[in-house]
């Protein structure tokens, strides 16, 4: 865009340059026409001073009038050739004012040219400077998104690592069961020794009744961590929608950018 312009400059200092050459011509042609000017004034003054001497001599011929006529004669011709010389001087400045007219015309022209470049220019900078201030929301829009999808990444990986100690803390959960199964196993044993030994086979149901009770509070614990992992989830989620509805604004204001540039571009060509 910037090479056009520089092209279109170009074609209008060219036009100047034979805009200049012509003026120079024209200077040159009415220095011309002035100096013919000059010569057709001293022309006249020696034709008046031709006229002075032959009313002089006419004076001092008064006795030989033949004379007086063939002076006369002479100075009529004298007069007949100023007079073709002023004429072709006039008709050489009517010449150099028409070229004159030509050459203001086309000074007037090459300025009308020169201000439509200029207010061309001046739109095409508006619609660059104003596409320049869209991209560069565009971009602050988009860093925005980025550091949300940072954090969003960095949330995940929280998540991640809450899921990983949920999983343990399930895979212990599944242990603790094993464990309580294995303890409900010897509990069935104790009971059937209960038969033979009632005291001793309470002792143990209490001891299986204390391993139970910590079973229930490690299953308890467990299943709050598993809620808290659950509400990051959540807010994972909310987080990522707002992330892609930042990306839709950024996406559509880039869209808007694209169209502006655009249509800076059909204004330059034209």
């Amino acid at each position: 865009l910037l090479d056009a312009f520089v092209s279109d400059v170009a074609a209008a200092v060219a036009e100047l340059d034979a805009a200049v050459a012509l003026l120079d011509a024209f200077v040159s042609d009415v220095a011309a026409a002035v100096a013919e000017f000059d010569a057709a004034v001293a022309l006249l003054d020696a034709f008046v001073s031709d006229v002075a001497a032959a009313v002089a001599e006419l004076d001092a011929a008064v006795a030989d009038p033949a004379a007086a006529v063939a002076e006369l004669d002479a100075a009529v011709a004298l007069l007949d050739a100023f007079v073709s010389d002023v004429a072709a001087a006039v008709a050489e400045l009517d010449a150099a004012v028409a070229l004159l007219d030509a050459f203001v015309s086309d000074v007037a022209a090459a300025v009308a040219e020169l201000d439509a470049a200029v207010a061309l220019l001046d739109a095409f900078v508006a619609d660059v400077a104003a596409a320049i201030a869209e991209l560069d929301a565009a971009v602050a829009e988009l860093d925005a998104a980025v550091a949300l999808l940072d954090a969003f990444v960095a949330d995940v990986a929280a998540a991640v690592a809450e899921l990983d100690a949920a999983v343990a803390l399930l895979d212990a959960f599944v242990s603790d069961v094993a464990a309580a199964v294995a303890e409900l196993d010897a509990a069935v044993a104790l009971l059937d020794a209960l038969v033979a030994d009632p005291a001793a086979a309470v002792a143990e149901l209490d001891a299986a009744v204390a391993l139970l009770d910590a079973f229930v509070s490690d299953v308890a614990a467990a299943v709050a961590e598993l809620d808290a992992a659950v509400a990051l989830l959540d807010a994972l989620v909310a987080d990522v929608a707002a992330a892609v509805a930042e990306l839709d604004a950024a996406v559509a204001l880039l869209d808007a950018f694209v169209a502006d540039v655009a249509a800076a571009v059909a204004l330059l060509d034209a």
